[in-house]
């Protein structure tokens, strides 16, 4: 029983293989396919390579797909919970307060029909039911305008000073006298006596035309500071003296600790913020198109390290072959001579199309045909004519192939030459746009700051 049930369970690797399976059988017999061509080309001819790749874009796909299917059903849920009714006749505005909506409609008259964009505004309250709204606002304010102070009488700790009442109906402004002492949020920013500062509080209470004006006055006296408060205001101050110190040294030590308190120190590392997580939903589906992207850009730094390298893999079988050297003894010998840094860089396509030649012959491929092979595989005219070239050698005998072989190099050291002069104005096109960024951030340093003392 278990093992039925184990069967049954298909995970999205397992699924996406299954598919990739099928797709790459199709794909297999397809000629021309450029996508698989690219694959073949960079792996060295592997058909391994070519079933892999289409397995992790399938199994991508399945998990994009699931994600695109919640959201689906989702928004078929929010449609039916909405409602669909094809007949309206009222439309219901949003509560004083909350912003206005759109909505598309279309009307029908006799046998015509005609789409409208209706702007739906917000409900406005009556006089009287504004008025009803400021009396309950002023009564909310009483409760909650002392905050955590116990008394008018007595205020020690920061008021509240709401900007918004009656679940955004009604409008709040303050106003304090004498200005300072008390912010706009309600907080102690002055310094009042220790026998108390008399502070008049004026809030005005607006619902759509209808104001109102609610006057107190309060006795303010200094803030009691908690002990818990105290410890990290002089931890904060302790840290800042540490800072001022020495101006000039290159680093300061934060305190260690405060009291008989001891101190650890670190970075405060911002978290995630809530906007990143859409990226879950985003990095799938651009991951899985960006797949083949990667494909063809690898194919075209192969083509591009194919044709750089060519007139240096002509000196080479040049010289091993003027040494005395056969054509296959010179193929492996260069095969062969790979240094670490050649396998990580982009000559590696070059040895990696050399060893698969000198690997066919090994296994029984005739030299001619291996040859030949292996022009086609690097897929550029020059090397489909160096194939042809040592395969017709190989049947009329290699007299005179150093010449030619002189020559082809030198020609295509030339071609070398052109190729790097073009990629040299491709970098300068690259470079141009960030420079004129840099452009626009020095003009904006030198202007603005001449804008502002005017």
């Amino acid at each position: 029983m278990a093992a039925q049930t184990h069967r049954r369970k298909k995970s999205p690797g397992r699924l996406g293989e299954k598919l990739a399976g099928r797709l790459f059988s199709e794909n297999r017999t397809r000629a021309g396919n450029r996508l698989n061509d690219e694959i073949l080309a960079i792996s060295g001819g592997s058909r391994d390579a070519v079933l892999a790749y289409y397995t992790a874009k399938m199994r991508k796909l399945l998990i994009a797909g699931g994600i695109a299917l919640a959201g689906v059903i989702f928004l078929l849920v929010r449609f039916l919970i909405t409602g669909s009714a094809d007949h309206v006749e009222e439309i219901f505005r949003p509560d004083y307060g909350r912003p206005g909506t759109q909505e598309e409609l279309i009307v029908r008259a006799g046998d015509e029909e005609k789409s409208i964009s209706l702007e739906v505004g917000s409900r406005e309250y009556t006089a009287a039911e504004a008025e009803a709204l400021l009396d309950e606002a002023e009564k909310e304010l009483k409760k909650v305008m002392l905050g955590e102070n116990e008394s008018e009488d007595a205020i020690r700790r920061p008021l509240y000073f709401p900007k918004q009442l009656q679940g955004g109906a009604v409008k709040a402004d303050w106003l304090t006298y004498p200005y300072g002492m008390i912010s706009d949020e309600g907080v102690i920013t002055g310094r009042p006596e220790e026998k108390g500062s008399l502070i008049e509080i004026q809030a005005v209470l607006t619902c759509q035309s209808s104001e109102r004006m609610m006057q107190t006055a309060v006795m303010v006296f200094p803030q009691i500071v908690p002990e818990e408060e105290k410890f990290w205001e002089e931890v904060d101050l302790a840290a800042a003296r540490a800072e001022e110190e020495d101006p000039s040294a290159p680093s300061f030590h934060l305190p260690s600790a405060q009291g008989e308190t001891a101190l650890q120190w670190r970075y405060d590392r911002e978290q995630m913020p809530s906007a990143a997580f859409l990226l879950l939903f985003v990095i799938p589906v651009f991951v899985y198109f960006r797949e083949d992207q990667r494909i063809h850009e690898t194919a075209q730094k192969r083509t591009l390290a194919l044709q750089l390298y060519y007139s240096e893999f002509l000196w080479k079988l040049e010289m091993l072959l003027g040494a005395g050297m056969t054509i296959r003894g010179a193929f492996n010998r260069i095969a062969s001579a790979e240094s670490s840094e050649e396998k990580k860089g982009d000559r590696r396509f070059l040895y990696l199309e050399l060893r698969k030649t000198c690997y066919e012959m090994k296994n029984g491929v005739s030299e001619s045909a291996a040859y030949e092979n292996f022009g086609r595989r690097c897929g550029l005219p020059c090397y489909i004519k160096l194939g042809t070239m040592l395969s017709q050698n190989l049947q009329k005998g290699s007299r005179g192939l150093v010449g030619i072989l002189e020559k082809e190099a030198v020609s295509a050291l030339e071609e070398r030459k052109n190729a790097a002069k073009k990629l040299g104005e491709q970098a300068g096109t690259k470079i141009l746009f960030p420079m004129i960024m840099m452009l626009v951030v020095v003009m904006a340093a030198l202007i603005v700051p001449a804008f502002m003392n005017v």
